[in-house]
């Protein structure tokens, strides 16, 4: 059985107009139910409800004057292109006299008149717009509105009602062919079919809501637009070609993983995305510019990580969590600011990436561990006064690394290592010493790791145990004496362990 579709023309129009015979040709598969509209609402709406009683269709489409009646069919989905809320304010069109119709009626009328009687009962019938509308009516229309219309605009008043089913789309008032064939028609399309997918195997579900899933088997193309009306991804295109994203205004939610490893170029995130989920573009190794909107406020763990060519990214003010590994391994990224609601620089969150400078701002109270492990372009690391914790590792030895200057309290540099003052634990060395000698007031190595320099280290003191890679990637580190010894920290009466040598060489 074929699906029905009611079309709600607009002013001065009729149920033949050629609109309606495009929308039968590009939806042969649906009934195309066209009525002409009264001219007098008092007549029009009750009979447009009966006809919507009669038929049941699976979907109204209105447009202009259609459009606000179909928005009344509260039983129905509904696709309201720039909805005339209040002809009655439509001067220049709804006015005193006759006028000829764009196309003859079904019963071959040329000409309609309109009377003071007529234009009143406009005014009567929109005081009661939104009467019997519920929640769940609201949630089956969407209003679809041009950018470029400057015959009636009403889409503010639209959006407080049908908040956020708004899609914009770029046009004028009048809805021509190639806005019908590529923005209304596809939508319908995914409205009247509870899942329906696409030539490349994306699958979309209630109604048009959700991007399910991709079958990665179907999925060749390059270059890809989600439709509009698309609010949340909980499909993947792990591991396609897809090189170009074009994602929809109605996008809210995007998946975990939702691009790994695909050779993205450039992402533009629509706005109304409030987080970059977790290893979204983990991986993308193509990707060069990412341009985010005000609305996000969460980039999450992994978002970026891997994007070996990605040079810049401007981070929206709205941004108050950047968590773990969020850049990480970004090769090619030179700078980035840090935005000022920001309290804390997540774990490894720039781990290997490519930063020269980085500014920790006064509202940044912590530095997790790894922050900056292996940034081989950092020259320096201020740490102000304003940060109260400092992680393990959050920088490694390199050529041009001018060192650590520390202003935090409970902190501080001491012969090229940053440690702890309260537990005495060394957090992280750059030193470019060949010959290494361990500041005496460290009781715990945390980080000495990622050194290429230093071939031999000595601790006169006691140190407690150490991570099993504590001096992990140290290519050149021959020998380390344990003068004082190492291990559990002895108690009071208790002796220490003995002294100890590593040789390293083979």
């Amino acid at each position: 059985m074929k699906k029905a579709i009611m079309y709600l023309h607009g002013y001065g129009s009729s149920g033949m107009s050629h609109t309606v015979d495009y929308l039968r040709k590009l939806m042969p598969e649906c009934e195309i139910i066209a009525p002409d509209i009264p001219v007098d609402p008092q007549e029009a709406l009750p009979y447009l409800r009966q006809l919507c009683a009669r038929y049941m269709p699976d979907l109204v489409i209105g447009t202009s004057m259609g459009a606000m009646y179909a928005m009344q069919m509260h039983d129905h989905k509904r696709i309201c292109v720039n909805p005339a809320l209040r002809m009655s304010e439509q001067h220049e069109i709804l006015k005193v006299g006759t006028f000829d119709y764009f196309q003859p009626t079904a019963s071959g009328k040329t000409s309609f008149t309109i009377t003071e009687e007529i234009i009143q009962h406009f005014r009567d019938m929109e005081q009661y717009l939104y009467d019997g509308l519920t929640d769940e009516s609201r949630q089956l229309c969407w209003g679809f509105f041009g950018d470029g219309d400057t015959t009636v605009n009403y889409k503010e008043e639209f959006m407080r009602q049908y908040y956020p089913h708004i899609i914009d789309f770029h046009g004028g008032h009048r809805m021509n062919n190639a806005i019908l064939r590529d923005v209304i028609v596809p939508f319908a399309k995914m409205l009247i079919n509870e899942e329906q997918t696409d030539e490349w195997g994306v699958t979309y579900s209630n109604y048009g809501r959700v991007l399910k899933s991709v079958d990665r088997d179907l999925f060749t193309c390059e270059e890809y637009a989600i439709p509009e009306g698309v609010e949340v991804m909980k499909g993947d295109f792990i591991g396609t070609q897809l090189r170009q994203i074009h994602f929809p205004s109605t996008l809210r939610k995007i998946s975990d993983n939702a691009f790994l490893r695909c050779p993205i170029e450039a992402i533009v995130i629509p706005s109304g995305v409030a987080e970059i989920s977790a290893s979204a573009f983990d991986c993308c190794e193509e990707l060069e510019t990412v341009t985010l909107p005000q609305t996000i406020t969460d980039i999450c763990i992994g978002a970026f990580n891997g994007c070996t060519k990605l040079k810049e990214i401007n981070l929206p003010e709205s941004i108050e969590y950047i968590e773990d590994n969020a850049f990480a391994s970004c090769e090619s990224l030179r700078h980035i600011k840090l935005p000022s609601k920001l309290r804390w620089i997540a774990p490894d969150i720039l781990r290997f990436s490519g930063i020269e400078s980085i500014e920790i701002h006064k509202n940044i109270q912590e530095l997790g561990y790894g922050a900056f492990y292996g940034c081989e372009h950092l020259k320096a690391l201020v740490i102000p006064e304003n940060v109260t914790r400092i992680g393990w590792g959050i920088v490694t030895a390199h050529k041009g690394f001018e060192g650590v200057v520390c202003k935090a309290p409970g902190y501080h540099v001491e012969n090229d290592a940053l440690i702890d003052d309260n537990s005495g634990e060394m957090l992280c060395c750059w030193t470019m010493q060949k010959d290494y000698v361990v500041p005496e007031c460290v009781k715990r190595i945390a980080d000495f790791s990622s050194n290429d320099f230093v071939e031999t280290i000595t601790v006169k003191q006691y140190v407690e145990n150490m991570d099993p890679d504590t001096f992990a990637g140290n290519s050149n580190l021959k020998k380390i004496d344990f003068l004082g010894g190492y291990g559990a920290y002895p108690k009071s009466g208790q002796s220490s362990s003995k002294w100890l040598s590593l040789n390293l060489c083979q």
